[in-house]
C-alpha cells in the first residue's frame, strides 16, 4: 500500500508561495511523514528550524512533536537550539517508548540542553545555533524589535503534517514559534492532544496537525478534542458542519477562553479521516486565520492548495482521497 502525507505551512498570512514548499515536501518524502516535515524545516520559507522566529533576545529555539497511532506514542522536544531538524529527534523520542524494557518510565517530552544531549548520545549531530538564522528572520526579527505594534498580525505559523498508510496514522508538528516570544517559552507543539494527534480504533484512522495560538490550542487540547468527536461521527453527516461546530464550541466560545483576547483565538489545520469499512477517506482543511497553505501526495496523485478567508471567518475545505489512498 502506498502512504498517504500531507502537509501545511501554518495558519497565517504567507508572503511566500508556501504551497509550492508544501508540494515540494511531501513529493520528495515518498509518503514518509519525518522526511516530509525535514524538508519544510530546510526551508527558510518556513517558520521551523532554518529559518526559525527569534526570541525577543534574537535566538532561535525550536520544538516539534510525533504521535503515532501506532503503540499510541507521542514525543516532543522544545527549547532546542542545535538542531537542525527537531522532528526527527521528536520521532526518537515516541518511537524509544515502544521499547519492551520495562525498568524505567520514559521521557515523552525533552526541552534545552538536556533535550540536545539526548539526540547527540543517539548519533544526532548538533550544530551552530547561528546556522539556523536566516536573512528573513534576522530582519523581521529588527523591524518587529523597531515597532512591536506592528507586529500584532498573524504569525503564529507552526507546520504541521498527517500521514496513512496500512491503517495506521501519524501526526507531526515542527515551529520556532511566535516572533519575540520569551526565551524559554513553550507553545502548543510540546502539549500532547494539543497540536496533534493520532489514532486508530476499529475501522477508523484520524490524525490531526493544528497551527495558531499555542498557548490556546493546548489550554483547549484541540487537537485531541476534534479526533474523539470524528470518531462518533457518523460518515452520511457532513464533516465541515461536524469539524466547524467542534471548533466553535470547544476553542473559540471555550469556557476556559472567554477571558481571553478575542483577536488571538486563531488556528488552523489539517484533520485526515479515514473509515477503511464505509471507504471513506477524507482530508479537511480549516482556519479562521488569513490563510493556510498545504499539499497533499498519494498513489502517485498530488495537490497544493492556498486557502483564504478575506475576513478571518471560519473557511474550511474538503478533498476525497479515493483517489490517493488504497483500502484493500
Amino acid at each position: 500500500m502506498c502512504a498517504f502525507v500531507a502537509v501545511h505551512a501554518g495558519a497565517g498570512t504567507h508572503s511566500h508561495k508556501t504551497e509550492d514548499v508544501c508540494l515540494k515536501a511531501v513529493c520528495k518524502s515518498k509518503g514518509d511523514i519525518i522526511e516530509a516535515v525535514k524538508e519544510l524545516e530546510n526551508d527558510f520559507r518556513t517558520n521551523c528550524g532554518f529559518g526559525s522566529n527569534l526570541t525577543f533576545g534574537g535566538h532561535v529555539e525550536c520544538e516539534a512533536a510525533f504521535a503515532s497511532s501506532e503503540g499510541h506514542v507521542f514525543g516532543a522536544v522544545g527549547v532546542v537550539s542545535r538542531l537542525r531538524n527537531p522532528i526527527e529527534v521528536a520521532a526518537m523520542v515516541a518511537k524509544e517508548q515502544s521499547c519492551i524494557d520495562k525498568k524505567f518510565v520514559l521521557p515523552t517530552v525533552l526541552v534545552g540542553q538536556g533535550a540536545e544531549d539526548w539526540a547527540q548520545k543517539r548519533g544526532i549531530i548538533l550544530c551552530d545555533p547561528k546556522s539556523l538564522i536566516s536573512k528573513r528572520s534576522q530582519q523581521q526579527w529588527r523591524e518587529a524589535r523597531e515597532i512591536v505594534k506592528d507586529w500584532e498580525k498573524e504569525t503564529m505559523d507552526t507546520v504541521g503534517a498527517v500521514s496513512y498508510e496500512n491503517g495506521g496514522c501519524n501526526a507531526a508538528c515542527s515551529s520556532g514559534g511566535i516572533i519575540l516570544k520569551a526565551e524559554g517559552r513553550l507553545g502548543h507543539t510540546t502539549q500532547i492532544g494539543g497540536a496533534i494527534w493520532a489514532d486508530q480504533r476499529d475501522s477508523r484512522s484520524i490524525a490531526v496537525a493544528l497551527s495558531g495560538c499555542g498557548e490556546y490550542i493546548a489550554q483547549t487540547l484541540l487537537a485531541k478534542t476534534l479526533a474523539e468527536t470524528l470518531f462518533n461521527w457518523n460518515c452520511e453527516d457532513v464533516i465541515l458542519n461536524k469539524i466547524n461546530h467542534v471548533f466553535n464550541a470547544a476553542f473559540v466560545h471555550s469556557p476556559c477562553l472567554q477571558t481571553r483576547n478575542k483577536k488571538h483565538i486563531l488556528a488552523g489545520g489539517l484533520v485526515l479521516f479515514v473509515d477503511r469499512e464505509s471507504r471513506c477517506a477524507e482530508l479537511v482543511s480549516f482556519h479562521n486565520t488569513t490563510e493556510l497553505t498545504f499539499a497533499f501526495f498519494g498513489n502517485g496523485n498530488k495537490m497544493k492548495y492556498r486557502s483564504r478567508s478575506v475576513s478571518s471567518d471560519f473557511i474550511a475545505h474538503s478533498f476525497s482521497l479515493r483517489d490517493y489512498i488504497n483500502f484493500s
